[in-house]
């Protein structure tokens, strides 16, 4: 990321993966943001609020 020091994050996720990862996101109570984005597609944004 530029002009942040937070590190990058970014992974490829296999099958069933994204599933797994929002309902851990989903118990943990996280909040921020998570960009998707399939091959030669455009990426699709998700925020995340606690809370909401």
């Amino acid at each position: 990321m530029r002009g942040t020091d937070q590190p990058d994050l970014r992974r490829t996720l296999g099958r069933g993966d994204w599933l797994r990862l929002a309902y851990r996101l989903g118990r943990q109570a996280a909040s921020g943001v998570v960009t998707l984005t399939a091959r030669g597609a455009s990426p699709e944004v998700l925020v995340l609020r606690r809370g909401a």
